[in-house]
């Protein structure tokens, strides 16, 4: 039998279970917690930003988004954001709410933001009471200037006045009065809130208006002559004389001899830059001269008258 047994043990399966990896099965199904399991991680930290414009005066740019109103968003602990505000027509930005100054702001998420962009309205607008003019050189011309900020009234005592760009001061105000001909550009101009506006006029500036009279006799003799003056003031080259009823005479200057032999009545022109003045002249017949007239003498002979008496 033992020897029958020794043959033919071969012929059994060994159906023993395996031990070899027994260690290792048992080092997985007892091994440590901190190998198996996920250790659990922090709750990300977020901050909400919020971004807003005064309504109506501009909008917003930033966050993949342009021209809004509001922008708002939820940022990871130190994300960066940059948003910049832009400015609508008629405004110019001012601040942010929080004290910034410029129109572009990068944050850096470390607190909640909510921030409103500011702005100031630039709708300035100057107004004069005149327009182009035309004066006498020495003439004064007063021009006034009315301001309006967003359709209201607003300060004018900052105006600035020049004339042909030459600064000369500032106010509501401002009186040109030119001393030599030409055409002068006057000009008021402010600036407001970043904004500058200007109005301006063209002054033309002539010369002063030339006067003309004359001084002289009314009446004068036939073949008398007298003197006349031409009273000129703003003249313009020489001072010139004419008379109709005596075609061949004239004469120049301020002071002329004038005569005439016929009877009738003359009148005299002077004439200056365009202006004159007329003297009519009523000449009369000429003066006789004086005749001495002897008184008539008694016919006779003259004796002397004695009287009568005793006479020796």
């Amino acid at each position: 039998m033992l020897n029958y047994l020794r043959n033919h043990a071969y012929d059994t399966a060994d159906t023993r279970p395996n031990t070899d990896d027994i260690p290792q099965r048992t080092e997985q199904a007892g091994g440590s917690a901190a190998a198996t399991e996920p250790t659990p991680s922090a709750t990300p930290t977020t901050f909400k930003l919020q971004y807003l414009v005064e309504e109506g005066k501009g909008t917003l740019q930033g966050n993949d988004q342009s021209g809004v109103t509001s922008i708002e968003m939820d940022a990871a602990e130190k994300q960066t954001v940059t948003i910049t505000a832009v400015a609508a027509d008629g405004y110019t930005f001012y601040k942010w709410s929080d004290g910034l100054t410029t129109a572009t702001r990068v944050d850096s998420a470390t607190k909640d933001i909510s921030v409103t962009a500011m702005f100031n309205d630039a709708r300035v607008q100057i107004n004069l009471d005149q327009g182009e003019s035309t004066i006498k050189q020495g003439e004064s011309l007063t021009i006034n200037a009315s301001v309006t900020l967003g359709g209201k009234s607003y300060d004018n005592s900052g105006v600035q006045w020049s004339v042909n760009d030459d600064l000369m001061q500032n106010g509501a105000s401002y009186t040109f009065t030119p001393n030599a001909t030409g055409d002068y550009r006057i000009k008021a101009g402010l600036e407001v809130n970043g904004t500058y506006t200007s109005q301006e006029l063209m002054v033309h500036v002539q010369a002063p208006a030339t006067t003309v009279s004359i001084t002289g006799v009314s009446s004068m003799p036939a073949g008398s002559t007298t003197t006349l003056q031409a009273n000129v003031s703003n003249p313009s080259g020489d001072t010139t004389w004419t008379c109709a009823q005596k075609p061949q005479w004239s004469a120049t200057g301020d002071n002329v001899q004038f005569s005439a032999d016929t009877v009738g009545s003359y009148t005299v022109r002077a004439a200056n830059n365009g202006q004159y003045a007329e003297l009519v002249i009523n000449v009369t017949e000429p003066l006789s001269d004086p005749t001495v007239t002897p008184e008539p003498s008694d016919s006779g002979d003259q004796f002397p008258f004695f009287p009568f008496g005793d006479g020796d």
